[in-house]
């Protein structure tokens, strides 16, 4: 164990430069995170910095805080390499098993302790309890493993960056060009399918990642190596092009917690001349069972109109518009879509009518009245999994800007972008104290991201004159 450590010791030694600008990222990443919690920049002010600066700088600290974490584990499998004449440490008392010990211990602790200790005081300072920070250490540790899995293998059987720079770009290539290779032959595949085939093709090249560089640790034998590779890479090509099995299930009944199932009902479909030749389809739809307290929110749909003789017309990412006259009573909303579609398919529309399929992906929202409170810079109140707080007040000739930030706990946040929540709707009012009815409040920006496994979001509200006196400010948003 003493030679493990003293090797450990000597590649942490020899690339400290790297490590030390590797915790500069992510420390600058946990940084920006606290200006955005705290700078008082209200709207206008804070936009111009959010498009040109925070976001930006978000976007790049986490694709440099990837690369070096990807350069870092090829520095340590080099530092000693497995292929090639330079390889000295076959001459010393180490083993292969004792080589790769130890180079597992060097990656784990600076990608899996340092990002922790790191982002530890940013959870803490962010209210995060004890299993919001178990969650934000398996996901920081998870995503750093998954980068030094697919890392190491390139760097095991390689023994210059110059060679592991091609192949990490071949294989890279390789990958994202057979993803979506069956819609590209001409297959209809789903989004479950896509879903499905893409999680077993991360999961297999996670696989014989691991199985390339154990068996290049233990025998050195980069042929037989390569050839596993291979193998995988072969394996993985045919399970994104092939596979016919969705492990996903389409067709999801939403159901309240009052249990009540929400259903959608297909009513007319209408046709009318649009620019062009072409023609403005608009299909309506009732939406029951959202219960009370709750109202339904709009999701993306795929409508595919099905004739007797095979043939189809599939339109997806369209919007459901929610219909004048809104909820009704026992809970029913009239929502429809329009989709432009050329004149040759509706004429065939006219003369046969088809079969009509939707899949849709609809919300459902709880309206919720919050308290209100001081209208004062550092009031801060506690939300599910995070908090909410005052940081600016600003009054602009007759109106009011209130600039309040909000954050919480959500896994992956600070990976994924499209791991973000659904930004909040509803109202916000200024009430005078004594006072039943508010002023009502318009936003004038609203800007999220997120930073270590926390969503921070600013909004800055205007309100008008009336609202300019009032002491203190509610709202009933929906959640």
């Amino acid at each position: 164990m003493k030679l493990t450590w003293l090797i450990v010791w000597k590649d942490l030694r020899r690339h400290r430069w790297l490590v030390a600008v590797m915790a500069v990222v992510m420390a600058t990443k946990i940084g920006i995170g606290v200006w955005v919690l705290n700078t008082g920049l209200d709207g206008a002010e804070f936009s111009a910095y959010w498009a040109t600066r925070v976001l930006g700088a978000s976007i790049g600290g986490m694709i440099a805080e990837g690369l070096l974490s990807f350069l870092f584990v090829a520095a340590i499998v080099h530092e000693d390499p497995l292929v090639g004449r330079s390889n000295e440490w076959r001459t010393r008392p180490i083993s292969g098993a004792r080589l790769l010990g130890a180079k597992v211990m060097t990656i784990g602790l600076v990608l899996g302790v340092m990002p922790v200790l790191i982002a530890l005081p940013w959870w803490l300072g962010c209210g995060l309890g004890g299993s919001e920070i178990v969650h934000a250490t398996w996901a920081t540790v998870a995503t750093h493993l998954i980068i030094a899995l697919l890392a190491l293998p390139l760097a095991a059987l390689t023994d210059g960056y110059g060679k592991l720079l091609f192949w990490t770009l071949v294989f890279w290539f390789g990958f994202g060009s057979t993803q979506n290779a069956g819609a590209l032959l001409g297959e209809k595949v789903s989004s479950e399918l896509l879903g499905t085939r893409f999680s077993l093709a991360i999961g297999l090249a996670l696989f014989f990642a691991a199985v390339v560089t154990v068996h290049q640790f233990l025998s050195q034998r980069t042929k037989r190596g390569i050839g596993i590779l291979a193998v995988g890479a072969v394996l993985i090509f045919l399970v994104q092009l092939f596979w016919p099995w969705s492990l996903e299930k389409a067709d999801r009944a939403p159901k309240t917690p009052a249990g009540q199932g929400v259903s959608v009902e297909i009513r007319e479909t209408a046709a009318e001349a649009a620019r062009g030749g072409d023609f403005t389809v608009a299909t309506g739809f009732r939406v029951r069972g959202a219960p009370e307290g709750y109202r339904v929110m709009s999701g993306k749909v795929r409508q595919t109109w099905t004739w007797r003789d095979g043939g189809q017309y599939e339109r997806s990412g369209l919007t459901l518009r929610e219909g004048p006259k809104g909820r009704q009573a026992g809970g029913e909303t009239d929502w429809h879509t329009e989709l432009v579609v050329p004149a040759s398919v509706v004429a065939r529309f006219e003369a046969e009518r088809p079969a009509l399929r939707i899949e849709a992906t609809l919300g459902l929202t709880r309206q919720v009245v919050e308290p209100a409170q001081p209208l004062r810079v550092g009031v801060r109140r506690p939300v599910s999994v995070g908090a909410s707080k005052i940081v600016g007040i600003k009054r602009v000739e007759e109106t009011l800007l209130v600039t309040l930030v909000e954050w919480r706990f959500v896994a992956g946040a600070g990976w994924n972008f499209d791991r973000f929540p659904a930004r909040r709707t509803g109202s916000f009012a200024l009430l005078n104290e004594g006072s039943a009815r508010g002023v009502r409040g318009s936003v004038q920006s609203w800007e999220s991201i997120g930073v270590g496994d926390v969503v921070i979001e600013r909004i800055t509200l205007k309100f008008g004159a009336e609202g300019s006196e009032s002491a203190a400010w509610s709202g009933d948003p929906a959640r």
